[in-house]
């Protein structure tokens, strides 16, 4: 299978002859999702630019879908790196899907580091 944007502006699969095995990243997620459980997801969960497709697969099904886009943003508590996630987060602000901040929304990320109030 092969993932174009071909229809609308929306991602379709377009079956090929051969075994295709992509790696699970970027383009290779939505394949990799048909190929294994045949449909688009209900619920998806991401944090960086390597999860757009799947989140794009998801929203353009028709269907009821949740997007979840966690914002690596604590320094302080986590390794904050935003870096691979700049389109990510520019997509789901514009496509009001939903956006998880570790720094508001998280009150414990690791059991022996609190949140500072």
């Amino acid at each position: 299978m092969k993932l174009d944007k071909i229809f609308n502006g929306k991602p379709v699969l377009v079956r090929q002859l051969g075994i295709v095995e992509p790696f699970n990243v970027g383009a290779g997620k939505p394949i990799n999702i048909q190929l294994y459980i045949g449909r688009p997801p209900i619920l998806t969960g991401g944090n960086s630019n390597g999860d757009i497709e799947m989140m794009e697969f998801a929203a353009a099904s028709g269907k009821p879908f949740l997007n979840l886009l966690v914002h690596h943003d604590d320094g302080d508590r986590e390794y904050a790196y935003d870096r691979s996630a700049e389109r990510a987060l520019v997509m789901a602000k514009e496509r009001n899907w939903n956006i998880i901040s570790m720094k508001r929304d998280w009150l414990r990320i690791f059991p022996f580091k609190e949140r500072n109030s």
